[in-house]
C-alpha cells in the first residue's frame, strides 16, 4: 500500500528533476514547526525559518507525534525555483499521539 502511495511522489519529483535539471536541489534540514496552514497540512508551512510547501503527495511519518506548531521535525524537500517543495516530513519529537492502526 505504502509503495503504490509513494510511486507517483517519486515520478512526480523526478520529473521535476529532469525539468528543471541543474536548477534544482535536493535538500533536507532539521527544526522546529513555526508555522502551518489554519487548515490541513497542505500548504505553506515554516520549519526552521524557512518556507516550505507541503503538496497533495507529500509524505508526513506521524510515528513520534502530530505535525503542529513546535514539533521539532525533519524535511527532505527539492529546492525548486526559490521554493522547497517538500516530499517528506517527519516528525521527530512532539506530543506523542500517533495515528491509530487499522
Amino acid at each position: 500500500m505504502l509503495r503504490s502511495r509513494l510511486v507517483p511522489v517519486v515520478i512526480a519529483l523526478l520529473a521535476v528533476l529532469v525539468l528543471a535539471g541543474p536548477a534544482s536541489a535536493k535538500l533536507k534540514f532539521y527544526g522546529n514547526v513555526e508555522k502551518m496552514p489554519a487548515t490541513g497540512s497542505l500548504g505553506e508551512w515554516v520549519v526552521d525559518g524557512k518556507t516550505v510547501q507541503v503538496l497533495e503527495d507529500s509524505k508526513i511519518d506521524m510515528d513520534k507525534g502530530r505535525p503542529e506548531i513546535g514539533a521539532f521535525v525533519k524535511v527532505k524537500g527539492l529546492k525548486y525555483e526559490n521554493k522547497i517543495l517538500v516530499y517528506e516530513i517527519e516528525v521527530k519529537k512532539g506530543n506523542f499521539n500517533p495515528p491509530a492502526k487499522k
